[in-house]
This record gives structure tokens, sequence and C-alpha cells, in this order.
């Protein structure tokens, strides 16, 4: 078996010149070895005699040479396409989950600023209605007329009223200490309505003129035994109702800053 230096045409013919090309150079035969290559054409380690230099063809790869180094291109190509694939899978399916996560947390960014919003509605109702029963009441209670014992009856029930009409808001969703802010408030309001409507006799201007001149009649007399009112509990009961208006006052002003507070850290 031979080839054809110039075209690489196999034939059993040894004869010259090649039967496809024409060409009369000398064929290079099966077991032949090729021609060796110039010593400044051939590579380093050629050159250093660590490789053989046996491969160098002139006129190019004979055809069956040819043929063999297609056939291992062929033969590796599609594990090359399957890595380019493989890769392409792994980097799409990696980006896909990269925007996964980026779209669930700009989901649970939206559900947390919805809730938010709610939140803050819930709390604007609950100071909104509180701030309407109050300003009623407040208005009622300017226009009570009547004894003195008769104006703290129906100012006690008024804000008895307030109270109960108050802690029947929904508070919903609101937070917790907004929550237990407001009821102690309510709760307080409900026990300066009690202490108020236990308020001792109060007399009325009259009745305070005519203790004074029996007072001051029994002092000409010169009686010993005279009967002297008591206003021992009057001023009690003062000091109490002072005391507890002050507690209702620092309750309102407490639940207010809770609401301000939790509305400003909702809001960012």
């Amino acid at each position: 078996m031979a080839y054809c230096s110039q075209c690489g045409n196999r034939s059993n013919d040894t004869s010259l010149p090649c039967s496809a090309c024409g060409y009369a150079g000398v064929p290079i035969t099966q077991n032949a070895l090729p021609a060796q290559a110039p010593y400044a054409e051939q590579s380093y380690p050629q050159q250093s005699g660590f490789a053989p230099n046996q491969q160098y063809f002139p006129y190019g790869y004979p055809a069956h040479m040819k043929g063999s180094t297609q056939n291992r291109f062929l033969t590796y190509l599609p594990w090359g396409i399957a890595a380019v694939l493989a890769l392409s899978l792994v980097l799409g399916l990696r980006f896909v989950h990269d925007q996964s996560e980026e779209v669930a947390k700009d989901s649970q960014h939206l559900k947390d600023q919805i809730a938010a919003i709610e939140v803050i509605s819930d709390m604007d109702e609950v100071l909104s209605a509180n701030n309407r029963l109050s300003s009623f009441a407040s208005e009622a209670s300017g226009q009570i007329t009547g004894s003195p014992d008769e104006q703290l009856d129906r100012r006690a029930q008024l804000m008895q009223d307030y109270a109960e009409n108050a802690s029947e808001i929904k508070t919903g969703k609101c937070p917790d200490d907004f929550k237990k802010a407001f009821s102690t408030y309510l709760s307080l309001v409900s026990e300066e309505a009690r202490l108020l409507a236990s308020h001792p006799h109060i007399p009325t201007e009259d009745e305070a003129q005519v203790q004074k001149w029996l007072r001051d009649f029994q002092s000409f007399l010169g009686a010993s035994n005279t009967s002297q009112p008591s206003y021992g509990d009057l001023s009690a009961w003062q000091q109490r109702l002072n005391e507890s208006g002050t507690r209702v006052t620092e309750a309102l002003e407490t639940w207010k800053k809770i609401a301000s507070e939790d509305i400003d850290s909702l809001q960012h």
C-alpha cells in the first residue's frame, strides 16, 4: 500500500507517476517512515531529542492520516457540544435561582409594606374614634347645670359612658403596646369617674351662707358646744380627685406617644 506525497491518494501500485494527480515524486509506503523535517522546522521537543521526527510530510498529511484526524474531531465534537450545553444550563439555572430570590425578597417587602399600612390605618381609626368620643363628652360636660352635687353626678356619668364606649373601639391589627396603653388609659378614666361619683355633699352657695350665719350666731351667744361642719372629707376627696386626674393625663400622653412612635417605626 502506497500514498501519493502530493494528493494523498491511496493505491496498491507503488509505481510512478500517481494515477490520480500525475505527481511523479516518491510515494510514501505504509511501512516507510515520513521524511525528516529540516532542523529549523522541527519543534522544540524534536530539536531536543525528546520527540521523534517521524510525522513531517512536506506536502501535507496523507489521506489516511487526514481521515483519522477528522474522525477524532467528530468523535469529541458531541462531547464538546454537551459540555457547552451543560455549562449554559448551569448558568441559566443559577440566573433563574438568583432572579427567584430577588422576586421573593421583593414580594415579601411588598407584603410587609401592605401589612404596615393596614396597622397604621387601624391605629388612625382608633385615635380618630377616641377623639370623637372625647370631644362629645367635653361638649356635653360644658352644658351641665344644676346643684354642685347634680353637676358632679352628671359629669361622673359622662366619663363612665365615654370609657365604656371607647373600650368598644376595635383595635384590629394595632401593636400590643398601643392596645395596652389605650386599655390602661380607659381604666384610669373609669376609676376617676367612680371617684367623682363618690363625692361628699357639696353645699350650695345659699347653704354655705346659712351655715356661716349659724356659726357666727352661736359664737356670739358664747355657746361652747358649737357644731362646726366638717370639711375634712371634702378636702381629702378633692386631693384624691386631683391625683386621679394627673394619672389620667399621664396615661393619655403615654398612649399618644406610643402611637406616634409605632407609626414612625412602621413608616420607615
